[in-house]
């Protein structure tokens, strides 16, 4: 097993960086061998590259979750970033999804449900029956 020296990882980081855009930041660290990865601009997207199996090929994951927290509730893979990424966001449309859906169904509902509580408390947020 060999580990990556700091300056490899800089010089991952810096090729990470150059396929997904200048915009998006850089993180090196270290823990037990020196490691590159990129975070989007938003944060919510954490990308890093590791050797596939084939000889001088790359293989890539992302995980999306909650902005700047470096982890993710939903994983992508690929052969490239945009790949990983595009795989991650995936799985959060397939399991938000079905919750969109239902606030779509019941937006009527819900547009109602506000107005009769605005109309029963009034501006002074105290009970007011019409």
């Amino acid at each position: 097993m060999s580990f990556k020296t700091k300056q490899g990882a800089q010089q991952e980081v810096a090729a990470l960086q150059a396929e997904v855009g200048p915009e998006w930041v850089t993180h090196v660290h270290q823990n037990l061998g020196w490691h590159a990865s990129v975070l989007s601009p938003c944060g919510r997207f954490y990308v890093h590259r590791y050797k596939g199996q084939s000889p001088g090929k790359y293989q890539y994951s992302c995980l999306l979750g909650r902005p700047w927290s470096y982890t993710g509730k939903w994983t992508g893979h690929g052969d490239t970033a945009q790949e990983a990424i595009e795989n991650a966001r995936q799985k959060a449309l397939a399991f938000m999804t079905p919750f969109a859906d239902l606030l779509d169904q019941h937006q009527s509902a819900l547009s109602v449900a506000g107005q009769l509580r605005h109309g029963m408390f009034g501006s002074s947020g105290k009970l007011e029956i019409c």
